[in-house]
């Protein structure tokens, strides 16, 4: 089945000729594994397939597809679809999405494969999806929409296929059986030039789960260089999310805050904390100055703050501290990037981007690090390419940890990347 759809989508992506674009490119990684990939891309539609080839292994094609109102293929979900699988105080971006799925063209499995139909502007939906742990059909519906309010239903049925937990309804039984499992939200957003507000309410349960629900209250504010955005969630013991595992802390608030002007002063701050097992919590906190063309930053990021870890463990407070430097002008870009973590170590990372001949733009970065008392190095060369006519040729090549892994040639995948990648745009207007 996955051959044929592959051969169909090969056939459309060469037989539809001319269209909007079409995207080829061929890679090879550090496990000699090959993989051959062709985006097409018209007015009404766009379609992806691509192979890979690793040893002795049968090949693995995928596809994928997408139109206004249909796609299929290795789906990705965005507002409310997203929320129900992800629905814990840290997802704070899930508010100003709305809800929507689409296939990803560039996916190299099809983990998580599905179907959906999205009439009326994606104002509903129906879908059809497997995951790791479940095979669920979804429907939703934006009732309603204006220009200051939206509020949305969506409800997921599917039948889990392995145990997930401990915790059953039976109290004595060991271990907690797959099978059906339902979940039941909606989200009601006000909604302003430059502020949020949402409403989540979810309400799950299964023939072998008991009863569970959640309420999530957000808020977002955008104007110029400010940002803030928080979001407070309270769920009962047994709720489960989209994928029916439970939540690890069931209580929490998050909220991040930031403020970067085009010149002058910079600032970030965030900060989590939820109750589960007990009272954890982690932030981060970002300063710097941008000099117009040049910008400077130190941030660091937390593991925890006013909680502790669990007993037993030796984990430090500070899981990195970070400072860059950074100068653009037009194609020219520089920038000095070290980073220092208690537990992963330290590293350099020196990064440039300059105009080569002509049309051309030439892009790397060198990186040095740590790992115990081995220094390591990373290197990547990428090189750019565009005619008159905006077609693209790129080139890519990336060795990693130099100095360990590469005694006879690249110990694993990710010590050695390299793609060719060519980009042909049909439309190109006057």
């Amino acid at each position: 089945m996955k051959s044929l759809i592959t051969a169909v989508l090969f056939c459309l992506t060469v037989g539809s000729l001319p269209g909007k674009s079409l995207d080829t490119s061929f890679s090879l990684d550090g496990s000699m594994k090959m993989r051959i990939l062709v985006l097409y891309s018209s007015n009404s539609f766009s379609a992806g397939t691509s192979c890979s080839f690793a040893g002795e292994e049968p090949p693995v094609p995928v596809a994928g597809f997408n139109m206004k109102s249909f796609s299929f293929g290795h789906l990705g979900d965005s507002g409310l679809a997203s929320e129900i699988r992800n629905p814990d105080y840290k997802a704070l971006s899930r508010l100003t999405e709305r809800t929507f799925y689409r296939a990803d063209l560039r996916s190299e499995s099809f983990s998580r494969i599905g179907v959906v139909l999205m009439p009326w502007d994606g104002r509903c939906g129906v879908v059809w999806e497997r995951r790791e742990d479940i095979d669920s059909g979804l429907i939703w519906i934006v009732p309603l929409s204006n220009d200051s309010w939206s509020a949305e239903v969506l409800g997921e049925a599917g039948i889990l296929r392995k145990s997930l937990t401990e915790d059953s309804w039976y109290p004595d039984s060991a271990g907690s059986p797959g099978g059906p499992f339902s979940l039941l939200s909606t989200r009601l957003r006000y909604f302003t030039q430059f502020s949020d507000i949402g409403l989540s309410l979810m309400l799950s349960g299964g023939v072998n789960f008991r009863p569970g629900c959640l309420t999530a209250l957000s808020y977002s504010y955008s104007s110029g260089p400010r940002r803030i955005r928080l979001r407070g969630v309270y769920s009962s013991e047994y709720f489960r999310n989209g994928d029916g595992e439970k939540l690890q802390s069931p209580t929490g608030v998050g909220f991040d805050w930031r403020y970067r002007p085009s010149t002058g002063f910079q600032s970030a701050l965030n900060y989590d904390a939820g109750m589960g097992n007990g009272f954890t919590d982690e932030g981060g906190a970002a300063l710097g100055w941008r000099f117009g063309e040049a910008q400077i930053s130190i941030e660091t990021d937390w593991n925890y703050i006013f909680s502790h870890p669990l007993p037993g463990g030796d984990i430090s407070p500070c899981n990195s501290v970070k400072g860059q430097f950074t100068w653009d002008r037009k194609f020219l870009h520089l920038g000095i990037i070290g980073n220092l973590s208690p537990e992963e170590g330290w590293y350099v990372k020196l990064e440039s981007s300059f105009p080569a001949e002509g049309r051309s733009l030439m892009e790397s970065y060198v990186k040095i690090h740590s790992s115990g008392d081995v220094l390591l190095w990373d290197l990547r060369v990428k090189y750019r390419w565009n005619d008159k006519k905006k077609n693209k040729l790129i080139i890519s090549i990336f060795f990693g940890d130099l100095g360990r892994d590469w005694e006879h040639g690249p110990k694993s995948s990710g010590d050695f990347e390299a793609e060719i990648r060519w980009v042909q745009n049909f439309n190109t207007g006057k």
